[in-house]
């Protein structure tokens, strides 16, 4: 056990630094801790706001059978992997909701979607 020594405030601090050893298994454990988490290890936020999960479950329901979500592969349409951080000229609400609502190209239009179901898919968009 390590000698106390008290210094000339009111806490003490042990005589020397802890064991190498320690310090070393202490950061392995906290690095597989951090990164066993389902949520690093699958690269996604660990919250996720209700309107980002029911934009992707919409996702899933209308989008998925003819885009990729989290790559560029182009199935029936392209890939929408970045498509807010890296697509270019960079998109906006607005002409994304009208992507959405009349199609584009092969794309059928979803005017059924309500407004807050296009504001879902589109904040779901943007974690892509």
């Amino acid at each position: 056990m390590s000698d106390v020594v008290f210094n000339q405030g009111s806490h003490f601090e042990p005589s020397h630094s802890p064991c190498p050893v320690v310090k070393a298994l202490s950061v392995c454990i906290a690095c597989a801790w951090i990164f066993a988490s389902p949520s690093v290890a699958q690269g996604r936020r660990s919250v996720i706001s209700p309107r980002v999960a029911a934009g992707e479950k919409l996702f899933v329901g209308s989008c998925a059978s003819c885009h990729e979500a989290h790559s560029h592969t182009q199935l029936v349409g392209p890939g929408l992997k970045g498509y807010y951080t890296e697509h270019h000229p960079t998109p906006n609400d607005v002409s994304v909701r009208e992507i959405i609502t009349r199609g584009k190209g092969t794309m059928p239009g979803f005017s059924s979607l309500s407004a807050g179901e296009l504001a879902d898919l589109i904040a779901y968009l943007k974690t892509l």
